[in-house]
C-alpha cells in the first residue's frame, strides 16, 4: 500500500460555507470519519474529509444554519475521488470557527448525477461528465505504478465495448483486480476524459 503525500496549504486555513456534511462513515480500514463540501474563498466548492467524529454535530450545525466558517490548521491532499483535484484534510488539531460574515455568499453545490450512456454517446460528452455504462472488457494491460500529483497509485488500461463502440477504460487501485477480461460489467459513476477515455 502506498501512502498519500499530504501537501500543506500556503496559509493553512480556509474560509467559506459548509454546504454539505455527510453522516458518519466507516472506511475500509475501519476508520470512522465524515466528509462534505465547503464553498470556499479559494474555489467554488472543495471536498473535505474529517476523521474526528466528535466534531460531527458542530459541522452539521454550521451546514444547516449556513453559517460562514473558518477552518484553521488544515492540509490539502490529492483527492481519492478525482485525481485532478485536491481535498481538504481536516485534522484533530484543526479548528472550526463561526464568523460573522464573509465577502461572498453561500452557493449551493449542484447535485452530481450520472447518466446511463452507450459508448457511442460518451464520445459527444464534455470532459469530466459522470456516466453509467454497460460494457464488456475486451483486454487489460499489466498494471503499473504512476505518480499522480505526488501520490503513487496502481493503474492500468483496458478496452471495453458495447454494441455501439469500443473505448479505452482506465482502472486504478482496487478496481484493477475486480475487472476480468471477457466479462460484462455495469460501470457506474465513471468520468470521461480527453480522447474519449473513461475513468
Amino acid at each position: 500500500m502506498t501512502k498519500r503525500k499530504a501537501e500543506t496549504l500556503n496559509n493553512d486555513e480556509i474560509s467559506g460555507y459548509l454546504v454539505e456534511v455527510s453522516p458518519i462513515k466507516t472506511s475500509q480500514q475501519n476508520n470512522k470519519h465524515f466528509d462534505g463540501t465547503i464553498n470556499s474563498n479559494r474555489k467554488t466548492c472543495q471536498h473535505f474529509v474529517y476523521f474526528d467524529v466528535s466534531k460531527h454535530c458542530q459541522f452539521r450545525s454550521a451546514s444547516t444554519q449556513k453559517s460562514p466558517v473558518k477552518l484553521q490548521r488544515i492540509s490539502e491532499v490529492p483527492s481519492k475521488r478525482d485525481a485532478s483535484q485536491n481535498d481538504v484534510l481536516v485534522k484533530r488539531t484543526s479548528s472550526l470557527n463561526v464568523l460573522r460574515s464573509l465577502d461572498f455568499s453561500c452557493k449551493e453545490q449542484p447535485k452530481e448525477t450520472s447518466e446511463q450512456c452507450t459508448l457511442e454517446k460518451i464520445q459527444n460528452l464534455p470532459e469530466k461528465s459522470k456516466v453509467n455504462v454497460v460494457a464488456a472488457v475486451m483486454n487489460k494491460s499489466n498494471s503499473e505504478i504512476v505518480d499522480v500529483r505526488g501520490t503513487l497509485i496502481n493503474k492500468c488500461t483496458s478496452i471495453v465495448a458495447d454494441n455501439t463502440q469500443q473505448m479505452e477504460l482506465t482502472l486504478c487501485k482496487h478496481h484493477i483486480d475486480k475487472v476480468v477480461v471477457g466479462k460484462t460489467y455495469h460501470f457506474t459513476y465513471v468520468s470521461t476524459r480527453f480522447f474519449h477515455t473513461i475513468h
